[in-house]
């Protein structure tokens, strides 16, 4: 072996090494941040059952992020055919995260909203978190829809930055 070949060798394995090195460094942080997302999707969970409006709201980037629900054609079809007036109801249903959780604070009833098929998609700035929901009251199923989520990791740690949501309700 010359001596060039040798800095070649000791150049290669120093660059596996370096790759080796900043690859599991990368799983460590996608690992982290995972792991940071499933908290905020199992605190707003329990927030929810907990009707812990200070946890719920904690989990949000401000207090008015873009919250959107799209009602489905049949669920609306459903409401006006029962009652003629829900002509007049929009198909787009704008909120807030503290009108949503103050409606389950203020309510006798318990509530609770099952999270099926979660996919989180990240980067460890930016995160989308999509899921199917079912949402109870006192345990009988009222709605149920897809969620998705837009993520934002600010200097706190992950919020949620948007919520859209379809809505289909049960009759």
């Amino acid at each position: 072996m010359t001596f060039n070949s040798t800095k070649v060798l000791s150049f290669t394995i120093l660059l596996l090494c370096f790759i080796s090195v900043f690859s599991i460094q990368l799983q460590a942080n996608e690992k982290k941040d995972e792991t940071a997302i499933n908290n905020i999707i199992q605190n707003f969970k329990d927030s929810i059952e907990n009707k812990d409006d200070s946890l719920f709201l904690s989990l949000f980037h401000s207090s008015n992020v873009s919250w959107v629900g799209v009602i489905s054609d049949e669920t609306l079809e459903t409401l006006i055919s029962l009652d003629p007036k829900f002509k007049q109801q929009p198909k787009i249903m704008n909120s807030t995260p503290n009108e949503f959780i103050q409606n389950i604070v203020s309510s006798k009833q318990q509530s609770k909203e099952v999270f099926k098929d979660i996919q989180i998609f990240q980067d460890g700035e930016v995160a989308s978190v999509s899921f199917n929901y079912d949402f109870y009251k006192d345990e009988k199923l009222t709605n149920y829809g897809q969620e998705h989520w837009q993520l934002i990791n600010t200097s706190e740690g992950w919020k949620i930055n948007a919520v859209n949501f379809s809505f289909s309700r049960v009759f």
